[in-house]
């Protein structure tokens, strides 16, 4: 992490999926880290768009059913809780927190 709170974040891909997402993202006028920022955002804050297109990269990487239950069930619940009760992000996070203890005893 840089001075600035910045941290820096790689992964492995071929040449062929670099030059298409680089070509995808000049055709849509986008800059790499304008879009990477904005998926990682949409995955940690449950955009349902983009939990959807997870959730079938879950299936095809064959991710445990039972552990994609027992995930979706957590979410759902605290999303629930959420609206139920209008509580602010630590607080969910909390909530989070004690139902995955719960789903694992």
């Amino acid at each position: 992490m840089n001075e600035n709170g910045i941290k820096i974040i790689q992964f492995e891909s071929t040449f062929k999926k670099h030059g298409d997402l680089k070509i995808r993202l000049h055709y849509d006028e986008l800059k790499s880290r304008d879009f990477f920022n904005a998926i990682v955002e949409g995955y940690v804050n449950r955009d349902e768009r983009i939990i959807s297109f997870v959730d079938d990269v879950k299936k095809d990487k064959q991710i445990s059913l039972v552990k994609r239950k027992k995930a979706n069930k957590a979410y759902a619940g605290a999303k629930r809780i959420k609206k139920q009760f209008a509580l602010d992000p630590q607080e969910i996070e909390n909530i989070f927190d004690i139902i995955e203890q719960e789903e694992e005893l």
